[in-house]
């Protein structure tokens, strides 16, 4: 066969990019006040979207705010 496309399953398959995942996070979460979020919080989220991730890790449950990537101010 002769193949003209490869798709890789890149997190924890081909390597671990959690450091990179956390790092980005961690950016977003302090630029909107998540000052408390864990490295080890952020990492458990790792897998899920986006919007079941910021919401996991922020308490914001609205569908709405979270699709438009409104996060609000943390506490």
């Amino acid at each position: 066969m002769n193949y003209k496309t490869y798709l890789f399953d890149f997190d924890y398959t081909l390597a671990d990019s959690s450091r990179g995942i956390v790092k980005c996070f961690r950016i977003v979460l302090t630029r909107h006040q998540y000052l408390t979020v864990t490295d080890e919080a952020i990492k458990r989220t790792i897998g899920k979207t986006l919007e079941e991730s910021f919401s996991i890790l922020t308490g914001i449950t609205n569908p709405a705010q979270l699709d438009s990537g409104e996060v609000q101010t943390g506490s």
